[in-house]
This record gives structure tokens, C-alpha cells and sequence, in this order.
């Protein structure tokens, strides 16, 4: 059996755009051996029905800026959203691996990023969107790596993604 140090960060919860009190945003980043864990999740605690995507628009995800506020890495991206609604009490989540990358897989350089959980819904046709208050992530300079231990890390996160209903 594998064992895998984590250290949680913090979960934070928010709504700061949100005039809805039956909705609810948060995050949850977990320092891992692989990455961050990364996890936004948006419930529906009211007794109607919302859609969160909707008509090519919608999507729950999480966005990294880097110290200067430059967007380094993302997951959320409601340009590509497709029709989703959820109904009372229901969750709405999105879980992803960070491993201190760019979009094109560069290795970022040292330095703290800012992680913020982004989503939305809908209010008739109007798009609200909800982003949680931002958490840290301190990249410290890349160690001698191990490629044949980050391979199955990999693999193994893998399997759990494809397992576990995220």
C-alpha cells in the first residue's frame, strides 16, 4: 500500500458575488506528494432546481495566477460549457491535480500562486458568476526527480479519476 504525506492548506467558502444565500462555493487545496489537490465545489441548499451550465455557457473549475496576477493554469472555463442543472440539496463539483505547471506544461518558477475556485449559475438568462476567496500555493524549486516514482503517482492518479466519480 502506498502512503502519501498530506498537509491540508484549507477549505474556504465563499460568496462574493452571490446574492443567493441557498448557494454555496467552496475550496479545498491539499498539498500532496503528486501536486495540489484541488477541489471547488458549488451546492444548491435552496428547493429549486439551477442550471450551471447552460447553452454553451457554465462550468465549475478552479484558476492560478502567479505573483504579477497572470493567469499561469486553469480548469474552469465556461466558454465551453454544455447544459447542466442541479436540483435541491445536489453538489456540483470539479476535483483537479496541480503540479506547480503552466497551461503548456512548463514548470513554473518559484514563488507563491494564487488558486481561486470559480462557477456559476443562472438566474432566468442571466449568468451569475461565484468565485471563492483565493488560497496559496508556495512552489519551492524543483528537487532531482524521480521519473520512475512520479510515473506511478501519475498512473495511479489517474485510475482514481477514472474510478471516482469527479
Amino acid at each position: 500500500m502506498l502512503s502519501v504525506p498530506c498537509s491540508c492548506i484549507s477549505s474556504l467558502e465563499l460568496i462574493k458575488e452571490n446574492n443567493n444565500p441557498n448557494i454555496t462555493l467552496t475550496l479545498t487545496v491539499e498539498k500532496k506528494r503528486l501536486g495540489w489537490y484541488i477541489t471547488t465545489t458549488l451546492v444548491n441548499n435552496g428547493d429549486d432546481w439551477i442550471f450551471v451550465e447552460k447553452g454553451g455557457y457554465g462550468d465549475i473549475g478552479c484558476v492560478i495566477y502567479d505573483e504579477e496576477e497572470n493567469k499561469v493554469w486553469y480548469t474552469y472555463d465556461p466558454d465551453n460549457g454544455s447544459a447542466w442543472q442541479i436540483g435541491p440539496d445536489a453538489i456540483y463539483e470539479s476535483f483537479t491535480i496541480w503540479t506547480g505547471v503552466d497551461m503548456d506544461k512548463n514548470e513554473l518558477p518559484k514563488g507563491t500562486y494564487k488558486i481561486v475556485g470559480k462557477a456559476g449559475y443562472f438566474q432566468g438568462d442571466a449568468y451569475i458568476p461565484l468565485e471563492t476567496e483565493p488560497d496559496f500555493a508556495e512552489v519551492e524549486q524543483a528537487k532531482t526527480k524521480n521519473v520512475f516514482l512520479d510515473n506511478i503517482y501519475v498512473f495511479l492518479a489517474k485510475i482514481l479519476n477514472t474510478i471516482l466519480p469527479f
